[in-house]
């Protein structure tokens, strides 16, 4: 003990834990000043929650009241209860010796034991049960939100697939309504033109008879077809309308009636003209011109305009493939001649047959030809030859749905200067060239020219041809003209070839446009149909990544089932093993314990709580070690815990396996003793 008042009651406010020194000193005091403090002390911080207070102060002299303090010192033991309300298990009032306040706590911490070892016990099962709660609900709330998640991906690509079957649904019905608008259309313009057709047959007549007042009239239609009839020199230019609108050669609402040369075109201003005023009798040969109709249709960058001429103009020997010529349809990067017959053509001026000619190799020799024919008749005169090779201006030809035509030069030659100056610089048939060919030149004195001249067999000069593409690198000969000529006969040639193809190049153009749309539609039908099977693997795709997380989890699911079961079943097992083995332990426990003593001088008491709360008391000899009480406690089935002490509340003394060979006397025990039981973590 300290030997001044202050080390004393400082002493026993660190020992109690009391913070108020008034109170300690008169607790101090009331005993003496001789108070045992270690012991009593140890024992309430073991087995107390210790609290103090002044009675001078507020909270203290309101406990005195509610304990009915009446006589000091005072203390009491104390538990919470129900609805903010204690119990009062001990009441000391007075001073009181160390022994006797142990005694009494004792009686205390007996009397509750068993029920806080179970509040105790069943406060972490409460914890436990939480906790289980806690994560059950927790992985209740994931597999939920997964749950969740895999509706609304379900819902969300149902209602896209809904959406986008009403789209084709949709689209079906419009594509279908607008081809029963188009057929209907067309029917009702069918009818229209077959009632046209059958009103202008009525208002024209019967066909007059030959007579010196009888005006005939030859029409050519762009698909080379001719119709031919007599009519009044006194009827007027509608009359010949009304006979085109009566026949079902022309599908166009939109034309003209041209004649070919001189170039008249006979509009609405000249329909009043009879036929004798507009200078067609007593014959006439007039095309139907649709250029206002092609020119709307055309691609851009494609010039297309055709141009003809009167077959009636001067006629002599001009050299020509006579004969007929029946070309198929052009075909992109070619035209594919399905029968070609040409008759009466004279190799070297002598009898031929149809040739189809091996095309040449290009070359860069027309810019020299151009130049040197620029230089000889001057610039901007004669037909403008392409400055590339025979190859590449056949492939011009080609793009533009034109004939190629050909001249070949040869420098030497003396009808040469006067052939081009005098007819290839003429207006007219630069002019007439210009529109509906694609010229080419080259000099005989050059590797392509010279080549070309084999080619084409050219055996008088000057020399030129009109060609058009075949197949397999070939070129089609369609004419042939040598010699010198005149303008008149260079046009009325030309025009011959372009009347012939005329038919066959706007075929051809038109089935290359439709095979440009239908390749267009290909490509967006292919591109939609590939955007379509893109979205389709990709749902295949996320589709199997979900079937395969599923049997990912549900495999995962069962693992953990089976590994739980198994687990089960190795605890319910060792669990069984555990318990056959304690039962056998207590079986042998007892019998080596044998038979209770009866009570006497040499007899020892020993009461064992349990953890539970449990007691049990048994006599023993005296004599009898430390280890027969352990096997007591082995023998009871009512511990279940392999490690544990044997421990004395007061003074606490713990019979750990360094005591086991002392006898009951011994380790001070006799006559009776109060033991409780500490388990070892």
């Amino acid at each position: 003990m300290a030997e001044t008042v202050d080390d004393k009651v400082s002493y026993f406010q660190a020992v109690t834990g009391i913070s108020d020194h008034d109170l300690c000193t008169e607790i101090l005091a009331a005993h003496n000043w001789d108070l045992q403090l270690a012991p009593v002390a140890a024992f309430i911080d073991e087995n107390f929650v210790a609290w103090g207070g002044s009675i001078r102060r507020t909270e203290g002299f309101k406990m005195s009241n509610s304990l009915n303090a009446s006589r000091f010192p005072f203390c009491a033991v104390v538990m919470a209860s129900t609805n903010q309300r204690i119990v009062l298990l001990r009441q000391i009032e007075g001073p009181k010796s160390p022994e006797e306040m142990i005694t009494t706590l004792q009686g205390a911490v007996e009397e509750c034991s068993a029920s806080l070892v179970a509040a105790r016990i069943d406060a972490e099962e409460r914890l436990n049960n939480q906790r289980l709660r806690e994560e059950q609900d927790a992985a209740y709330r994931a597999a939920l939100e997964a749950d969740q998640a895999r509706e609304r991906q379900r819902r969300e690509e149902q209602e896209k697939r809904e959406r986008e079957a009403a789209e084709a649904e949709r689209k079906r019905k419009e594509e279908e309504e607008a081809q029963e608008r188009a057929a209907q259309e067309a029917a009702e313009k069918e009818a229209a033109l077959a009632r046209r057709r059958q009103e202008k047959a009525m208002a024209l007549g019967a066909e007059p008879e030959k007579g010196p007042d009888v005006t005939r009239v030859l029409i050519r239609f762009p698909t080379g077809e001719r119709k031919e009839r007599r009519f009044n020199s006194s009827t007027t230019i509608t009359s010949l309308y009304d006979y085109v609108d009566s026949l079902d050669c022309l599908k166009a609402e939109k034309y003209s009636l041209v004649s070919n040369f001189p170039r008249v075109t006979y509009g609405p201003e000249k329909l009043s003209q009879t036929l004798e005023e507009a200078g067609l009798h007593p014959q006439a040969s007039l095309s139907t011109d649709l250029s206002n109709v092609l020119q709307q249709q055309q691609q851009p960058g494609i010039a297309w305009k055709l141009v003809t001429l009167p077959f009636y103009v001067v006629s002599g020997g001009v050299g020509l493939i006579a004969g007929s010529i029946r070309l198929g349809a052009w075909v992109a990067g070619g035209v594919l001649s399905r029968s070609l017959s040409i008759l009466g053509l004279a190799q070297g001026g002598g009898g031929g047959g149809d040739r189809l000619l091996e095309l040449p190799p290009s070359a860069a020799e027309a810019a020299d030809f151009v130049a040197e024919f620029e230089r000889e008749f001057g610039a901007g005169r004669g037909p403008h030859f392409v400055a590339e090779g025979f190859a590449d201006a056949l492939q011009r030809a080609q793009r533009e749905y034109k004939l190629l035509f050909v001249y070949l030069h040869s420098p030497d030659h003396p009808d040469t200067p006067a052939f081009c100056g005098g007819c290839l610089c003429a207006e007219p048939v630069a002019a007439f060239i210009d529109e509906n060919f694609v010229a080419w030149g080259g000099s005989i004195r050059r590797t392509e020219g010279f080549k070309m001249s084999n080619s084409l067999n050219a055996s008088r000069f000057p020399f030129c041809a009109v060609v058009m593409a075949s197949t397999n690198q070939r070129i089609v000969l369609l004419r042939q003209i040598e010699g010198p000529k005149s303008p008149e006969e260079m046009i009325t040639t030309l025009q011959g070839a372009v009347e012939e193809c005329s038919a066959s190049l706007v075929a051809a153009r038109i089935d290359a446009e439709e095979r440009l749309n239908n390749q267009r539609l290909r490509e967006e039908q292919d591109a939609a149909y590939r955007a379509a099977l893109e979205a389709d693997q990709a749902r295949e795709r996320q589709r199997r990544e979900e079937q395969e997380k599923r049997e990912r989890e549900a495999a995962e699911a069962e693992r953990k089932r089976k590994e739980e079961e198994e687990a089960q079943e190795r605890a319910a097992q060792e669990a069984a093993e555990k318990e056959a083995a304690l039962a056998r332990r207590r079986q042998e426990k007892a019998m080596a314990l044998g038979a209770e003593p009866e009570k006497g001088p040499d007899v020892t008491r020993v009461l064992i709580r349990f953890p539970t709360g449990e007691r049990k008391e048994r006599r023993f000899n005296s004599s009898t070690t430390i280890t027969s009480l352990y096997d007591y406690v082995d023998s009871l089935d009512c511990l279940k815990a392999e490690k544990y002490s044997l421990v004395s509340n007061f003074p606490r003394v713990t019979y750990g396996p360094e005591k086991l060979s002392q006898t009951l006397e011994e380790a001070g025990l006799h006559p009776q003793a109060s033991l409780f039981i500490e388990i070892e973590q």
